[in-house]
């Protein structure tokens, strides 16, 4: 092999080399998008329970109602 041949063939390894480094990063950056996601869902099903759970009977009386002002 000459001289030349092997300096290609360093660099088409240097390039596949990055190439699945690259690869890699993004699989595990969508691996992380995908727990990520999960977490912010379970968070938000997490306060939305407790919201509910938080609210007073009168939440659930009607609000049409016209409050008549005291007299003292």
């Amino acid at each position: 092999m000459t001289t030349e041949q092997l300096k290609e063939l360093v660099e088409v390894l240097s390039v596949l080399s990055a190439k699945s480094s690259v690869l890699k990063e993004r699989d595990e950056l969508h691996h992380l998008m995908e727990e990520n996601q999960q977490a912010a869902s379970e968070e938000t099903e997490v306060l939305l329970s407790l919201i509910w759970s938080l609210r007073s009977p009168t939440d659930s009386c009607p609000t049409n109602r016209t409050l008549k002002p005291r007299h003292s």
